[in-house]
């Protein structure tokens, strides 16, 4: 409707969403008094989606495509992603980072997020306990293709080929490894007509996922403390992840401390562009220059931060991560242990 009333009267930007005709034919159809010959003219009324998009600067088609609703959904998310970190690259950033630090320079920090893989628990653990599960699920629900496979370890260099292969043929969903991992697993279930393939996917992302989440046994010794007491200090506190551990209804002790948690895969793109920091801010209801967030990554976690307007804390619990995009990250500070935050945000913060 705005673009049919107003077209760019007084619009910098123009975003289209799209979405599949039958599918919105559904959706129509479903609202109370519509009729078949009811949409019917008001279809006629309006502009084709070609005319629409023609309008458009960009456009956001989430039609599934043969990817399935979740898969397009995420697509979707991607989509809206670049079209954020298109527009801060050529502005600059988020315009109104530098005008609020110009009105409040002493801008004090309302939120930490907190990177989750090597910053709050080990990677290795959560993970291989993760595939230990899913490949057991599929063993049991899949004899078929675990036979197929040659089981155990050869099963593994499948899924590791086919994960790979569906991440080149989908680079819109490559910050979604729950999708990419979804149609990996659908892919090789395919090669040997495995009977009831949706329920054996479904039940082995949810043993994967499951497990993943899993971590609180395997939480560095400093997290809950340093948890609490920033929870305690009024802090609002996040989680900002490029992977897929889901802690909700796996680690209790953690995820009630956390006020919010953003993935790669909810934000539409991974650290260090801009949408899951973005995503963060807003989850928080604070603007970025009010958010420290601490990780273990330079080029992820700091660089990313930093681009936003965000403090970042750097945290050393082992080798540091680096990459040449790292080599122009300068954390606002560096620690060894969760321990020495409290420290540090009284001081900038006083």
């Amino acid at each position: 409707l705005l673009l049919e009333t107003m077209r760019k009267q007084g619009l910098q930007k123009e975003a289209l969403g799209l979405e599949a005709t039958e599918d919105q034919r559904q959706r129509c159809l479903a609202r109370p008094g519509m009729t078949e010959g009811k949409l019917d003219f008001l279809l006629s009324q309006q502009m084709s989606p070609a005319e629409r998009a023609a309008y458009a600067d960009f456009v956001v088609d989430s039609s599934p495509r043969g990817l399935g609703l979740a898969a397009s959904l995420s697509v979707a998310r991607a989509k809206v992603a670049d079209i954020v970190q298109r527009l801060l690259d050529r502005h600059g950033g988020p315009w109104p980072i530098a005008s609020i630090r110009e009105s409040h320079p002493g801008t004090a920090i309302e939120c930490v997020t907190f990177d989750l893989d090597d910053t709050l628990f080990p990677t290795k653990a959560s993970l291989g306990k993760a595939l230990v599960a899913f490949r057991a699920a599929v063993a049991r629900l899949a004899p078929k293709l675990w036979e197929h496979c040659g089981q155990g370890a050869t099963f593994g260099e499948a899924m590791q080929d086919a994960f790979r292969a569906v991440a080149r043929e989908n680079s819109r969903l490559r910050h979604d490894f729950s999708q990419l991992r979804r149609l990996a697993l659908e892919r090789l279930l395919a090669r040997v007509d495995e009977v009831n393939s949706e329920e054996i996917i479904e039940q082995a992302l949810n043993a994967f996922l499951s497990a993943r989440g899993d971590v609180e046994q395997h939480l560095f010794e400093d997290v809950l403390p340093t948890l609490k007491e920033l929870k305690q200090r009024g802090l609002r506190i996040g989680s900002v992840t490029n992977g897929n551990a889901e802690l909700s209804l796996h680690a209790p002790r953690l995820s009630e401390l956390l006020d919010f948690q953003i993935s790669s895969a909810n934000a539409g793109a991974p650290k260090p562009r801009a949408a899951p920091f973005l995503a963060s801010a807003a989850a928080a209801g604070t603007w970025p220059c009010q958010v420290l967030h601490v990780g273990d990554s330079l080029a992820d976690d700091v660089l990313g931060a930093k681009r936003m307007g965000m403090k970042a804390v750097h945290l050393r619990r082992g080798t540091v991560k680096d990459d040449a995009q790292a080599t122009s990250a300068a954390p606002d500070a560096s620690i060894a242990s969760l321990s020495e935050l409290p420290a540090l945000l009284t001081s900038w913060n006083e």
